[in-house]
């Protein structure tokens, strides 16, 4: 007969097995990961170089045993401009030109973050070929041996998203950890981090299968990802400190789009704004793990728009978001400041979701704009195709479309004809003042081949 104390019996010892084997599965499993083979940043620095320290308000950077929090930017614009609006580090991302940066970084007195360049797994880099792996560490260590003692490097940093779309890879994340163990190997007095972006089940794969690393490098835009704020990382995800490797106003996969898949731009204004949102409101509450930013992107970059990170043009001229930069970080604007647009419409209508124009007809494009020094203004229309960029990811270059037309001169509105062809268009204007300042905006808008002003069927 069946009693309950049979019951309880069979379920205690059924309980207590299945405890058994989930203790003995954890166990294996630790056994199973990687475990770090050297020292920690600031036992291996010896108080010599820089090193990561915890200290009763949390964890920061020292360099020569002074604490340094990093105000800093990455791109390719001039360093001393950097360091002239108040930067004091710089991000580098590939081995290019190297010894050029890190002497003109010295010179300046800006730290670099110097990224060694593993190749990303998504461009065909066989990880699981081990020697192919061996190959590409001989060559990061002889970077390495070339640059350790250079009074400029501050981060070695082993390679940029080399895990997008192959997070679940291991062999990838072995490979990041043995790079990790090679730098120290070499350089003891220097830390090492792997910067990635900010989907949280790589918070606990950096964790657990890259145990050399001494800190993380986020990419993260518009809010400040913090890498515990899941449920589950919270536990298993990511407890040390980390930089924030690229932030900025917003990434254009978290931006609107329209209905054929175009982001809308903020305009410099609303980017400045969200920086400063960033820098005021997110930033102090984690100042316990987080040893500093890279604003990105310091330069002019061809990324969805030739406009959307880039803090300046291509001609080098200085946007509003540079002028916010200099407010953040040492409470002081430049002296002449970038012109603001106030308001730019296209055939009476600011950007939106659903902005349909017929095929080869005309429009005309209106601004209002002021300049902080009221200088005289020079405008630039331009209009070009929307840019291919549905193979482009994780910065990957692309090819910026050509001007189909434009206007430049003092005029404030231009009425354009339309390209016949139906398809994507985005118009831009630039507003320069002459004092070495621009502000840009644009619409996105589709031509349709009839007059109506509706969204194409889905037929």
């Amino acid at each position: 007969m069946v009693t309950a104390r049979k019951i309880f019996r069979w379920g205690l010892r059924l309980g207590l097995a299945g405890g058994s084997l989930l203790l003995i599965g954890v166990t294996l499993l630790y056994l199973w990961l990687p475990k770090r083979t050297t020292a920690p940043s600031d036992v291996l620095a010896g108080g010599q170089g820089v090193w990561v320290e915890k200290g009763p308000q949390g964890y920061q950077l020292m360099v020569e045993d002074q604490p340094f929090f990093i105000q800093g930017a990455t791109g390719n614009q001039s360093l001393s401009r950097l360091a002239q609006h108040g930067g004091n580090a710089f991000r580098i991302y590939y081995r290019e030109r190297l010894e050029e940066r890190m002497a003109q970084a010295d010179s300046l007195g800006l730290g670099m973050m110097v990224g060694l360049g593993m190749p990303a797994a998504r461009h065909g880099f066989p990880y699981a070929d081990e020697a192919k792996v061996d190959s590409l560490i001989d060559v990061l260590r002889a970077v390495v041996r070339s640059y350790r003692d250079h009074p400029a490097l501050l981060i070695w940093n082993v390679g940029n998203e080399i895990t997008l779309f192959h997070g679940g890879d291991l062999a990838v994340w072995k490979a990041i950890n043995r790079v990790a163990a090679m730098v120290h190997e070499e350089d003891p007095h220097h830390p090492v981090s792997y910067a990635m972006g900010t989907d949280y089940r790589r918070f606990v794969m950096a964790r657990w299968f890259c145990p050399e690393l001494d800190l993380l490098s986020i990419n993260s835009f518009l809010t400040l990802t913090h890498p515990r704020q899941k449920w589950y990382s919270r536990w298993l995800g990511w407890q040390g400190p980390y930089v924030v490797s690229e932030w900025g106003a917003i990434g254009t996969w978290q931006a609107t789009p329209t209905d054929w898949n175009a982001p809308l731009e903020p305009s410099d204004s609303t980017k400045a704004h969200y920086l400063r949102e960033f820098y005021t409101y997110e930033l102090p509450g984690q100042r316990d793990l987080c040893l500093g930013t890279f604003a990105f992107f310091w330069g002019a970059k061809q990324e969805r728009t030739h406009t959307w990170y880039s803090f300046f043009s291509a001609e080098g001229e200085k946007r509003q978001t540079v002028d916010q930069l200099q407010f953040l970080w040492n409470q002081s604007l430049p002296d002449n400041l970038a012109p603001r647009i106030t308001q730019f419409e296209l055939a009476g209508e600011e950007a939106q979701r659903d902005f349909y124009l017929p095929a080869g007809g005309s429009a005309t494009a209106r601004l209002k704009v002021r300049d902080p020094e009221q200088d005289s203004l020079d405008v630039t229309f331009e209009l070009r195709e929307e840019g291919d960029y549905r193979y482009a990811y994780g910065g990957d270059a692309e090819k910026s479309p050509a001007i189909i037309s434009r206007q430049q001169g003092p005029a404030t509105t231009w009425t354009f004809d339309l390209p016949s062809r139906k398809g994507p268009y985005r118009l831009f204007v630039h507003v320069r003042d002459g004092q070495g300042n621009i502000c840009s905006q644009n619409i996105p808008f589709f031509l349709m081949l009839t007059d109506q002003h509706l969204r194409p069927s889905a037929d």
